[in-house]
Parts: C-alpha cells; structure tokens; sequence
C-alpha cells in the first residue's frame, strides 16, 4: 500500500466515563488536522484543511477536480516545503505553463455562486464539462461484499484514531491496489486521483471504494477521472444518482456484509 512516512497522529488523554458510572484517564490517539497551503504560477490559490501524507498527491487531484488540469504532464514542477522545524509539508508549489491566470476564469456556479441555485442548473453544468463514462467493462457481483473489509484493511489511519475518510482504487478481482485517507472526503478522493494522475493508471476496468456517503461532487469527481463503478459504505443523494445515472457511471451503496443496492447502471454486474 502506501505507508506514511510520519503518522500524523497525536496522543490525548480524554477522562473515560464506562457505562457503571466509573473514570478513568486514558491515552486516546487523534488524527492531525492541519493546512496545506497550495501556490500555483508562485501564487497562493487555495488553503486545505487536510490530514498530513501525499501532498503532492493531493495538490494535483485538486487542481484536476477544479479543472486548472487535465493530466499531470501539464504541471512541469512540484516542489514541496516543510519549514525547518515542522513536521510535516506545509506548502505544495507547482508550475502550470498553460495558466496565465490563478484566478478562476471560468467560474463554476458551484463554488462560486452566492444567489440561489437549481438542481437543474447544476446537473447542466456537470453535463456540460463531464463525459459520461464509456468503457463498457463487467465486474463479477461476487466480489462486491469483500470491498469493505478490502478498503477498512488499508486504513491505517482508521485503525488508529478512528477519525479518517478512505479512498481505495480496486482492481477488477477485487484487490484494493491503493487506498488514500484524509478527514475530508473529498481531499481523501483528490489523492487518490493525484496518484492515478502520476502513475498513469488506466481505470476503466477498476472500481473506486468510498467510506463516505456519495454526494454529486463524489460523483463528479470519479467520473471526471472516468471510474465506471463508485461503491460505497453510506448513502448516497438523490443529486448524485442523478448525475451517476446520466453520466453512465455504476453506483452502489449500503455496502456491508449482507445486503447492498445497485442503483445505476447494474448491467455492469450482469443485472
């Protein structure tokens, strides 16, 4: 997989209230939650709160969910800066020729708008700059129960603290091949593409496996990296079934042991 290099977790010690009333002082592990800053062109463009590990990762997923990218080979440098006496990287600098600008010029009404706005406005938009998924790839119904257990087992920081959304890349058997974690959802899954963007990985015959609920932005984003299948463990919202039904994507959800619904595109799975 993909070990830390620093684990970014602290040591706090919370009082313990059981259930028969007694306390205790006991040593309890936290996730870190710290900024990123990301500079493009040698100007600051955004702040993240995320978890510490796959910076570099992370910024190219970003500027590629925010279209300032298209593939990786458009960013000719990435340097990474951890202050003397930091622990962790806190700046990603990259330089993007193509940019003459890091201010927005096609402003998304999904960031952007302060008015108020449509369902409908913003399943034009997606399907205005989103290619629905072509690949036509089947996947065994078999394996789908495993994922769970596949993604929760490469989630170190889970494991620890608890506190972690994960992001794994699943390959056609079944086999999680990499799994990115971060508190926020959506920084979790901009890793997870940062790396598919350096690797060059082809997806159309691999499945992305989410721990969060799928909203229309989860969506989005798998399918602008062109995922054909997104599982996942929680539920999903009206907006994304919407955008993953038009957009050709597979979606599943409530996916444990046991039961699970395939609301979109099941013919993947011979249904």
């Amino acid at each position: 997989m993909n070990p830390l290099q620093v684990v970014p977790i602290v040591k706090r010690h919370p009082i313990r209230i059981q259930r028969d009333g007694r306390s205790q002082v006991i040593e309890n592990p936290v996730c870190e939650e710290i900024p990123l800053e990301i500079c493009i062109n040698a100007t600051p463009y955004a702040m993240l709160m995320r978890t510490p590990g796959l910076e570099k990762e992370l910024a190219l997923g970003f500027c590629f969910t925010n279209e300032l990218i298209c593939s990786a080979d458009e960013v000719t440098d990435v340097t990474c800066f951890t202050p003397e006496g930091a622990s962790y990287i806190t700046t990603v600098r990259l330089t993007i020729p193509k940019l003459q600008t890091t201010s927005p010029v096609q402003m998304s009404m999904l960031k952007f708008s302060s008015g108020f706005v449509t369902n409908a406005a913003i399943l034009r938009e997606i399907f205005q700059k989103v290619a629905p998924i072509s690949a036509r790839t089947s996947f065994l119904l078999s394996i789908l129960p495993e994922l769970p257990e596949r993604l929760h087992a490469c989630q170190v920081l889970r494991a620890h603290c608890g506190a972690t959304h994960g992001a794994a890349l699943i390959d056609a058997q079944g086999k999680a091949l990499f799994c990115a974690e971060d508190v926020g959802r959506h920084n979790g899954l901009d890793k997870l593409i940062g790396h598919i963007l350096l690797e060059k990985i082809d997806t159309y015959d691999k499945m992305l496996m989410l721990s969060s609920r799928a909203s229309f932005e989860m969506i989005q984003k798998a399918v602008k990296i062109a995922f054909p299948v997104v599982a996942s463990v929680s539920a999903p919202t009206d907006l994304a079934l919407q955008v993953a039904e038009k957009l050709k994507c597979t979606y599943i959800s409530f996916l444990k042991k046991g039961d699970f619904y395939i609301y979109t595109h099941p013919w993947r799975f011979g249904l």
